[in-house]
């Protein structure tokens, strides 16, 4: 310590020993605790905050199996169900009003703002991909189903009994042919027709974002509904451990669904690029992440950006597919829509035809192209469909109780989809523009020494 004279002095300056000094050192020490419980507070309300949705629908789930199990033991009559079911009724009712418009406005608007001269060569070529792989993400999901046939499985002693069937059918399938192809060619025409078409695919586009959002509210009380669903389910069944069994076989039919998509687009992008899919495969884990967190691979596409600039792919490339991947690619959608519907099917006891399934496939591929990036959006066409081919609608509050882990498992399968898409698109579109540049080069080369030859 200096002293008034400028000396520097050996004694300890005051308050900084004794029983003082330990009291400050225990006060830090606390106040440090004090920062650190305040951060995990706060950690765990953010995470409260960012997944109240998957928790509270766990939780109507279990409450569902509870109240429907504590309910069975009175063995209620049809009449006690059909008010246990109820408020699901009027949920599926209330997303069915919402889908038409929706398919309808975004299958519209996306016909209407593709640009062909502005996208060029990659942008056609990725379309054309996004359209066959959620085509043949159906047929995957489809195909899965039929095999496994995870609906039709009954425990050894338990005998089959139909689920209750559907009072009103609601959407035929000629409904929603009908509107998608009207949706089609106004699109269509509102593309060539210019400048003067604007307001009307404005029109659409607000129309879209207006039935987006109302069924974003509605989705807001699936909680309260699939309580109420599975409730009635569980009441309304006697074969309930068959049931269990049929879910998780449903679940293994889903994830080999898209275990198959996931190795099918690695084997695509290696017969196209000729480099190893594991150099990519390196970069995705932060997009499949953040999409499989989120349940939405719109909302990972800044982690997309970053993968696919790190792997080398052009920014000119990944800025124009990405987000057309992210609005119109549907391939995980595809796959577990078209499996939900023939599991539905199955578990109803109700024998699809050819036609039945090829309807499922064809309203499948249209529906997963204006498929809305919001959680269990892919239900809502689910239910559609279901009404679209007659089979009752009761038997998808099955599919809520695992909706929150497949709801992920395809958002983080479409992140990955994104990436391989985006990169098969370049690779494809360098080596046609290689092999042009060769014909090209070839062929001034013979004019070249057609003109130099002597006559």
């Amino acid at each position: 310590m200096r002293t008034e004279s400028g000396s520097i002095s050996s004694s300890p300056p005051p308050f900084t020993s004794g029983p003082i000094s330990k009291l400050e050192v225990e006060g830090e020490k606390s106040v440090k605790d004090g920062n650190v419980g305040l951060r995990d507070r706060n950690a765990c309300v953010k995470f409260l905050a960012n997944n109240w949705f998957m928790l509270a629908t766990i939780g109507g789930v279990c409450l569902g199996f509870g109240l429907g199990f504590i309910v069975r033991t009175t063995q209620p009559g049809t009449t006690a169900i059909t008010w246990i079911a109820m408020p699901s009724d009027i949920y599926l009712r209330l997303l069915q009003l919402t889908i038409l418009p929706l398919i309808s406005s975004n299958i519209l608007i996306a016909f209407a703002t593709l640009d062909f001269k502005k996208d060029g060569k990659v942008g056609i070529i990725g379309i054309l991909y996004i359209f066959a792989l959620n085509l043949v993400c159906a047929v995957i999901g489809a195909v899965c189903a039929l095999l496994i046939q995870p609906g039709s499985r009954v425990l050894v002693g338990n005998t089959n009994e139909s689920a209750p069937l559907s009072t009103a059918s609601g959407l035929t399938a000629s409904d929603v042919f009908r509107d998608l192809f009207y949706s089609i060619i106004f699109g269509a025409a509102a593309k060539v027709s210019g400048e003067v078409a604007k307001t009307f695919i404005d029109f659409f586009k607000a129309l879209s974002a207006i039935v987006t959002k109302i069924m974003s509210v509605f989705l807001l009380v699936t909680p309260v509904a699939v309580c109420f669903m599975i409730a009635s389910s569980v009441v309304g069944r006697k074969n309930i451990e068959s049931d269990f069994v049929q879910l998780g076989l449903f679940v293994v039919t889903v994830l080999t669904a898209l275990a198959i998509h996931f190795i099918l687009i690695i084997l695509v992008f290696f017969i196209s690029s000729r480099k190893n899919p594991l150099r990519l495969l390196k970069y995705s884990g932060p997009a499949y992440i953040l999409a499989f967190a989120t349940t939405s691979p719109a909302l990972a596409l800044p982690e997309t950006y970053m993968g696919l600039d790190k792997y080398g792919v052009r920014q000119s490339v990944s800025r124009l597919l990405c987000p057309l991947a992210a609005t119109l690619k549907g391939d995980g959608p595809a796959a577990f829509i078209a499996a939900s519907v023939i599991f539905v099917a199955q578990n109803s006891r109700i024998e699809l035809n050819i036609g039945q399934i090829f309807t499922i496939l064809i309203l499948t591929f249209t529906s997963s192209l204006a498929t809305p990036n919001i959680p269990s959006a892919s239900i809502v066409l689910i239910v559609t469909i279901l009404s679209s081919i007659g089979v009752p609608t009761e038997g998808a509050g099955l599919l809520f109780a695992m909706e929150w882990l497949m709801d992920r498992c395809r958002s983080g399968s479409g992140a990955l989809s994104i990436l391989f898409l985006t990169a098969t698109a370049e690779a494809i579109y360098d080596k046609i523009k290689k092999r042009k540049n060769a014909e090209e080069t070839e062929f001034f080369t013979e004019h070249d020494e057609d003109s130099t030859s002597p006559v």
